[in-house]
């Protein structure tokens, strides 16, 4: 546009410094006033203000660019027309470019099809004429004047024209302008009045909100209050009850201890009567050994005298024999009463002890009985105690109901008059809205009709208008209905439609308080309720109590049974004792006496025998003479007394050259030199070394040689005689004979060692084989033939393991070859399990079961020691390769338990010794729930390795075992510093 220049920021074209002042006004009127009152709130018919203004600004823009071109034209009329031939090159160029009268480049001229907005003429035009100047100077010089003048006439027909329509636009321009500047005033107006309107009810909904919190909080302090009431009423009466509760467990423990000291007292008296009937029986028993000793001796001393008496007249030397007889008997009979007195004492204690045994009975059957009724007693106090804390419980309960209700009824009040006073306040909000509503429709009609200086700020709600509201809304009729009250309310401000409200909310719903009728229905129908509720529980607990009370009897019946039968049996075994006892003593006294006739015919032939010793002496010295052995007499000095033939035969002396010497000669003189020495330390200290007793000694012939000989020496004294008898046996022949037979012993010995050592050697396998397949403890007793016992161990860890795939691994492959691979397999686990605290228990197959703390108990280690045990074993699969198939990979489920276990030897022809228990069952589901390369442990196991430390554990979560159900497990995945590599989890 020309002479349009750059836009302003705002979108309207900024005028030239030459601009006429009817554009100065137009764009000054983009320019809005506002009242700073009023919040910049869009009006609602804003749009239609801002639609008019740009109208306004449009026609101002086109009118200011007609009257610049108009004036710029007038002032450039005056030039000359050799100027303007002089400028055909500018025209030229304006041809090419664009106007002379307009400030555009050629190139906006182009684009305007090359006419000039005055003239109308083309640019082509001026090319064409310029041409025509070149080519003759004085034509060219007429024609500029002619065109000049033509020119200056149709400038001043236009011009007239031009400015009437001018002055037609400028009014048109004013005329909008003025209708603008009202419609902006309006909207100004209506703005403020909305947002006056908006702060009232701002104002109002705040208002509301406060007296919504106020009766909130108040109910909330209400609640509280009464909560705390409620709570301090709790708390009393459980002080109440914990003191009734104290006072009758004093009350208790005083006739507890009455008790006690009754039953101590009874004990005592009972304790201080056994102890009277045991001294008289004591002094019963006393007085009845004292009358049977008295008794014997009489019997005795009777004997005696009548033994004389019959004696008498018999000749001397038959009375000395029938003395000596008589003197045995009497002996006998004293040996039989004394043992006659000891049975008596025996008896007599037999029934002190029985005695002292009914009495421990006694008193243990009272102190049972008296347990027992202390048992009951508690028993009862227990149940009274249960039964009255379940009694208590169930009233705090119902007490804790019938508030909760209580409660319940308050909080739905208060809710329901919250809801009625919210709905109240939702009424007079509308009523605000649709009032001010009414006002902006009135004051948007007003202004539409109204005069153009009559715009201005119109302030609505005066003090006067809410005080005639106020006292209309205060002196209404308390019966209206709330849309008649809402009505009223509607030109009230805040604060005063807040006091209608809460009036309202009163009138409706008496406040906040509570409904005290309603609440003592609730109350006695909770009452009713709680009484049977009271009633069933008590006829509940006096059943219970009648049923116990039952029990309790025929429990002390039974005991009064028991006590009844034990008496009468430990009677019966006293009486079967005393008959027993008396039985054994009667046969006792019958071989005694048996006894003492055969001693008696013993001593007759002891007698007998002494009669005959005469005689036999004199057949002894002729025996003497001719047995083989040597027989030597010599006296305490070494003198030979006696020297019989087989003496003279063995030493090649005749008894006549010995007679008389020393014996001292017929011994080498190494031993003979000592022979004196020996016989003078024994007639001094009395010791034998010799006499009693035979020994081999050496014998010196006649002709010096010496000989082996077996010497036994006696001692004989009678009257003063004292002497020595040796008897000496040759032993030549024996010792030859001996010496042959050690040989051949010596010979036997070495092969006996032999085969010995073979055996040794035989039973040392037998026992590592057998240790292998038992425990050395249970083989030691297996092999000296006992019973092994089944023993409990309370904690112990077991190990299972699978080999995954086998059967596969086996259908490849031959029978031997999979014999092959298990041992290989086998040894490889043996060799792990040298090293470490735990025990092969069998194998089945490809499964392999170890146990730790079995049958030798390691404390708490055999958790820890399976699993590193575990963890080595995983360490050796992972690196291990099948000899027949290199390319195979061995992988096993291993699975851990820790728990009780049974341990025993099952059978006797090929014995096994086996664990059983859950805790068995459960590793065996352990290893059979586990994943391939996985170490499942159980929840028990996991704890015990959780106390140890240093492991490290997965938790798998719950899974389904069969014949356990849900069950928590783990895998274990390595140790610290653990040296071996493990597969990767």
């Amino acid at each position: 546009m020309p002479f349009s220049g750059s836009k302003a920021k705002g979108g309207t074209a900024a005028a030239p410094a030459h601009a006429s002042p009817l554009r100065s006004s137009s764009v000054s009127d983009n320019a809005e006033t506002a009242d700073p009152g009023v919040p910049r709130t869009a009006p609602a018919d804003s749009s239609l203000a801002e639609a008019t203004r740009r109208d306004v600004k449009r026609a101002s823009v086109r009118l200011s660019d007609k009257v610049e071109s108009v004036v710029c034209h007038d002032n450039d009329s005056d030039s000359d027309a050799a100027e303007a031939g002089s400028d055909a090159g500018d025209d030229n160029s304006a041809a090419a470019g664009g106007c002379p009268f307009s400030e555009h480049s050629g190139k906006a001229a182009g684009e305007a099809g090359g006419s000039c907005p005055v003239t109308g003429a083309k640019a082509g035009d001026g090319k064409a004429k310029s041409t025509l100047a070149d080519s003759d100077p004085a034509l060219s010089g007429a024609t500029a004047q002619s065109s000049l003048d033509q020119f200056r006439n149709k400038f001043s027909s236009r011009n007239k024209t031009l400015y009437d329509a001018l002055r037609r636009e400028s009014e048109r321009i004013e005329a909008n302008h003025l209708n603008a500047e009202r419609e902006v005033l309006r909207s100004n107006d209506i703005a403020f009045l909305i947002a006056r309107h908006e702060m009232e009810l701002n104002q109002l909904l705040a208002a509301q909100a406060a007296e919504t919190k106020q009766k909130e909080d108040a109910f909330d302090k209400l609640v509280a209050a009464r909560k705390e009431r409620k709570e301090a009423k709790r708390l009393q009466r459980t002080a109440m009850r914990q003191t009734k509760r104290r006072d009758l467990l004093i009350q208790r423990q005083e006739a507890a201890v009455k008790a006690a000291l009754a039953v101590k007292s009874s004990l005592k008296e009972r304790r201080e009567a056994f102890d009277s009937l045991i001294a008289h029986m004591e002094w019963t028993h006393e007085k009845e050994r004292k009358q049977l000793i008295a008794a014997q001796e009489r019997k005795m001393l009777y004997e005696k005298m009548l033994n004389e008496l019959e004696t008498k007249h018999l000749p001397e030397e038959l009375r000395s024999t029938l003395a000596k007889k008589f003197h045995v008997r009497q002996t006998h009979q004293a040996v039989l009463n004394k043992r006659i007195n000891d049975q008596l004492r025996e008896m007599q204690q037999t029934e002190l002890r029985q005695a002292k045994e009914r009495f421990e009975l006694e008193v243990k059957c009272y102190d049972e009985h008296g347990n027992l009724k202390i048992t009951h007693t508690i028993r009862l106090a227990e149940l009274f105690d249960s039964q009255l804390a379940e009694l208590q419980t169930e009233k705090e309960r119902l007490q804790s109901k019938h508030e909760e209700e209580k409660l319940q009824i308050i909080i739905q009040n208060n809710n329901r008059d919250l809801k009625r006073l919210q709905q109240q306040h939702r009424i007079v909000a509308r009523q605000l809205r649709i009032q001010q509503e009414q006002k902006v429709a009135a004051r948007k009609q007003r202004k539409a009709d109204g005069s153009i200086g009559g715009a201005g700020p119109v302030f609505v709600g005066s003090n006067v208008g809410s005080k005639r509201m106020s006292r209309q809304g205060s002196t209404g009729s308390m019966e209206d209905t709330p849309s008649e009250i809402g009505s009223q309310m509607s030109g009230m401000s805040p604060s005063r439609n807040l006091g209608v409200a809460s009036q309202l909310a009163f009138i409706r719903g008496n406040g906040s308080g509570i409904n005290e009728d309603d609440e003592d229905v609730q109350s006695n129908g909770s009452r009713t309720v709680n009484q049977s509720a009271i009633a069933a529980l008590a006829a509940k607990q006096c059943q219970e109590k009648n049923s116990l009370v039952g029990a309790l009897q025929q429990e002390m019946n039974e005991c009064q049974l028991s006590i009844d039968a034990r008496m009468t049996e430990v009677e019966e075994q006293h009486a079967l004792e005393i008959d027993k006892l008396r039985n054994d003593q009667n046969q006792e006294i019958e071989r005694l006496v048996a006894i003492q006739e055969k001693e008696i015919q013993m001593e007759q032939s002891v007698h007998d025998a002494e009669m005959k010793m005469l005689v036999e002496r004199r057949i002894l010295n002729s025996v003497l003479e001719t047995v083989v052995d040597g027989i030597i007499n010599i006296t305490p000095t070494g003198t030979i007394r006696r020297f019989n033939a087989a003496a003279e035969k063995m030493f090649g002396y005749t008894a006549a050259e010995v007679m008389g010497k020393n014996i001292k000669m017929l011994m080498p003189a190494r031993i003979a030199e000592h022979h004196d020495g020996y016989l003078n330390r024994y007639l001094t200290t009395g010791v034998k070394n010799i006499i009693g007793s035979g020994r081999q000694a050496t014998g010196l012939r006649k002709d010096g040689s010496e000989f082996p000989v077996q010497l036994s020496v006696s001692e004989v004294k009678d009257n003063e005689q004292h002497l020595f008898t040796g008897i000496i046996r040759d032993l030549t022949e024996e010792v030859r004979l001996e010496e042959e037979l050690r040989a051949k012993d010596e010979a036997k010995k070495a092969e006996l060692g032999k085969l010995v050592s073979q055996l040794n050697m035989s039973r040392k396998k037998a026992d590592d084989l057998l240790s292998q397949m038992l425990p050395p403890s249970v083989s030691g007793q297996l092999l000296e033939g006992k019973q092994v016992a089944p023993q409990t161990f309370e904690s112990a860890t077991v190990f299972f393991l699978d080999v995954v795939g086998f059967t596969t691994i086996c259908s490849d492959v031959s029978a031997t070859d999979t014999i092959g691979m298990l041992d290989a397999i086998y040894n490889m686990f043996d060799d792990v399990i040298q090293q470490y605290d735990a025990y092969k228990v069998e194998t089945i197959g490809d499964s392999y079961m170890i146990v730790s703390g079995v049958p030798k108990p390691n404390g708490k280690r055999h958790a820890g020691e399976i699993a590193t045990l575990a963890l080595h074993i995983m360490s050796k699969v992972y690196t291990f390769k099948f000899e027949q198939k290199p390319d195979l990979r061995l992988r096993v489920r291993i699975g851990i338990n820790t728990g009780p276990v049974v341990a025993g030897v099952v059978g006797s022809k090929m014995p096994r010794y086996c664990l059983f228990g859950d805790t068995v069952n459960t590793a065996s589901r352990m290893e059979s729930t586990s994943s391939p390369m996985k170490i499942q442990v159980s929840e028990t196991t996991f704890r015990e390795l959780s106390a140890v430390g240093g492991y490290h554990l997965v938790s798998r979560g719950e899974i389904e075992v069969k014949g356990k159900g849900k069950m928590n497990t783990y895998f274990l995945t390595g140790k610290e510093d653990f040296p071996y590599e493990l597969p990767p989890q």
